[in-house]
């Protein structure tokens, strides 16, 4: 799961990403890049993303934490 958030969040940022990767961090991390984060989210994982949840997954480490959640 890691290596598949690392990986979209690798394309579609065009940075290094890594385990301390947030909107903050990356400057590529923008607005328009995060709503395609969440589509490929979505996407890969199979999950529904509640507009509400959107907002909060603006790091790597919350983004791994959520997926955990949805998939238990």
């Amino acid at each position: 799961m890691k290596n598949k958030i690392t990986e979209i969040l690798t394309e579609t940022l065009e940075c290094e990403v890594n385990e301390n990767t947030s909107m903050e961090s990356c400057e590529e991390w923008d607005s328009f890049n995060h709503i395609n984060i969440i589509i490929e989210l979505k996407s890969q994982f199979n999950i529904d993303i509640p507009t509400d949840d959107i907002s909060l997954l603006n790091s790597y480490s919350n983004i791994v934490n959520y997926i955990k959640n949805k998939q238990n």
